[in-house]
């Protein structure tokens, strides 16, 4: 049985981030060139990224993710709680 889709527990503020806009682990993770796991892992506070991934992830959202106006909406390397 495979894990249902969806972002589930207790979440970090990028797991938050991730099940506002709907954003799936693998879809992330190919963007971030990371596994669907280290997602999941970031997603749950149980891993923080280096300077370089947060940068990655912080330019991806930037160009991908979009708020209800349509201007970007990225999650920011300053938006990690480390």
């Amino acid at each position: 049985m495979g894990r249902a889709k969806g972002w589930a527990g207790k979440l970090s503020e990028f797991g938050e981030y991730l099940k506002k806009h709907g954003l799936d682990r693998d879809v992330v993770a190919g963007a971030a060139g990371v596994t669907p796991s280290y997602v999941s892992m970031l997603a749950h506070g149980k891993a923080n990224p280096g300077f370089k991934r947060a940068v990655a992830i912080e330019r991806w959202t930037h160009e991908t993710v979009k708020d209800s106006g349509g201007r970007p909406a990225p999650f920011s390397c300053v938006d990690w709680d480390v």
